[in-house]
């Protein structure tokens, strides 16, 4: 395996994809590469008859990198495409969902040292309502979450 910086022109999705499509995570990912550039690797196996690579992994972000205008991707380039396609399952079967808990105790202590919610807002893929919402259920009483409340509240 190595890494190379590949012409975006010469890279094709594999007809082996099975991840499903999600706008909101799509626009994450934009929203991050604004921002930060190419973060992930396109993980790819050379064609050596159409002089091109199939994508293996990464294909999203070469959607988001084309409406972008970038030309060059970074990617590492596999010998084989059945090992790659073990690899590439195995590596999003063990994806880690965010404790969103634990980000709004990190926000909150961002916010302790200085950092304002518009700050951080620019660093991260989330929007200023996520962000505010994140500090909300840090700040919520949890241990009286249940409790028949105190008076009566109408909703209308």
């Amino acid at each position: 395996m190595q890494i190379n910086e590949i012409e975006i022109k010469n890279l094709r999705s594999s007809t082996t994809r099975f991840k499903k499509e999600d706008d909101y995570k799509l626009n994450k990912l934009r929203t991050s590469m604004q921002r930060h550039g190419q973060f992930d690797l396109v993980h790819v196996v050379p064609e050596p008859i159409t002089d091109t690579y199939e994508i293996y992994a990464g294909s999203q972000v070469i959607r988001v990198m084309k409406e972008m205008g970038l030309e060059r991707a970074f990617c590492r380039v596999h010998d084989n495409s059945s090992e790659l396609l073990l690899w590439v399952l195995e590596a999003e079967s063990i994806r880690f969902e965010i404790d969103y808990y634990k980000v709004a105790e990190i926000v909150q202590t961002m916010i302790g040292k200085g950092f304002t919610s518009k700050r951080i807002q620019h660093s991260v893929p989330w929007s200023m309502e996520e962000i505010e919402n994140m500090i909300k259920m840090k700040e919520f009483d949890w241990d009286k979450y249940g409790e028949p409340a105190s008076e009566q509240v109408s909703l209308f």
